[in-house]
């Protein structure tokens, strides 16, 4: 890491320069007159800048504050702060749902310098949240919760190794071996929760009675449609075409960055009929925000007595019944859907057990 070089000055004097370099970190240097006192210096200084403790000065925190530049002595926090500065306005939803899951991770390990972020820290920060409980639902934290978290970590380290030659001594820590017992942890188990039929009555009869006037709209094109809440809360009426029945997603939206025609059906055209005679009929189609649709719903499912049922469980519920009703073969399922893979799709379907019972006594 570091070298000594033996120099004379232009009295005459020999000196000894102490150059030291360490990939991510400003170049330290002394100039010294004896060998011995080099030698000594550049070991105590390599020790307190492997530890973290070495006092970069004025330089670190010109280079932080002024030019943004990212290096291995930073914390984990303000690595994530230029994250947020310089590519927040280019994620899909600009960056809400990613500042809404750095909360835990700056709580436990904000403070962490990024040269000591090892996957033992990551390993430490996944058992603390499997062991932990939602604030809101006060329920134990899902596997699939944590690995969104951990993606995150990774990601940004990867942009910061990427356009910022970010060197960490292990690489990203946050790329956890797919064998690893950890990794096994965050396998969640996929939801199968759908609307009953009578949940659906209640719960369409609260959103009607909510002060949000949209949100009963709202509902009733994620139950015919299976569109993805924030593809319905960007949809604008230039991109809906009642004729042909389809709505167009263009890429920047679309979850899975590939643009799409979602299909409508009789009902759902209906609805969105009724609303452009009713004179929206240009802009976004609504005009309530993430949030404020979040909160309608989980009031209305609150009042309904609809328990442990999400917005995404809507999605759910489409898929299941769109296939159950029309028998629809797996390609034009995804078609409706979204979904790239058939994989994902049947990560979607939920089957009914007894329908599975019927279906084989049918056959006898």
């Amino acid at each position: 890491m570091g070298t000594i070089r033996k120099r004379t000055t232009t009295a005459g004097n020999v000196r000894y320069e102490v150059l030291i370099r360490k990939t991510g970190l400003p170049q330290v240097s002394k100039m010294l007159k004896t060998k011995k006192e080099a030698e000594s210096w550049k070991a105590e200084t390599e020790t307190a800048i492997n530890k973290g403790t070495y006092d970069f000065g004025d330089k670190i925190k010109k280079e932080s504050s002024d030019t943004d530049v990212v290096n291995t002595s930073m914390t984990l926090e303000s690595l994530f702060t230029v994250y947020f500065k310089k590519f927040a306005s280019g994620l899909k939803d600009g960056g809400r749902r990613d500042r809404q899951r750095i909360k835990p991770i700056v709580e436990y390990m904000g403070s962490v310098k990024l040269i000591d972020l090892g996957r033992d820290k990551i390993t430490e920060y996944v058992l603390k949240r499997l062991n932990s409980t939602g604030f809101r639902r006060k329920t134990k934290i899902s596997g699939e919760t944590i690995k969104h978290e951990v993606n995150l970590i990774k990601r940004v380290i990867n942009v910061a190794i990427d356009l910022y030659n970010l060197k960490l001594p292990y690489g990203n820590p946050a790329v956890l071996p797919r064998t690893s017992a950890i990794t096994k942890k965050l396998k969640g188990v996929s939801r199968e929760r759908i609307l009953s039929v009578d949940e659906e009555v209640r719960l369409l009869a609260e959103c009607g009675a909510s002060r949000n006037s949209e949100i009963l709209n709202i509902v009733l094109l994620a139950i015919e449609t299976a569109m993805r809440k924030n593809e319905i809360l960007t949809m604008a009426w230039d991109r809906v075409d009642l004729d042909r029945g389809v709505i167009a997603i263009p890429s920047d939206i679309a979850k899975t960055g590939t643009g799409r025609l979602a299909p409508l059906t009789q009902s759902a055209v209906q609805i969105l009929t009724k609303m452009k005679d009713a004179g929206s009929g240009s802009g976004l189609v609504f005009k309530s925000k993430y949030d404020a649709v979040q909160r309608c719903f989980t009031r209305a499912c609150q009042r309904a007595d609809i328990k442990d049922f999400r917005f995404h469980d809507l999605r759910h519920t489409a898929i299941t019944r769109t296939h159950d009703r029309t028998g629809m073969q797996m390609l034009h399922l995804m078609q409706f859907s979204g979904h790239k893979s058939t994989q994902m799709v049947k990560r979607y379907y939920t089957d009914n057990v007894d329908d599975v019972v019927s279906e084989l006594n049918k056959t006898r």
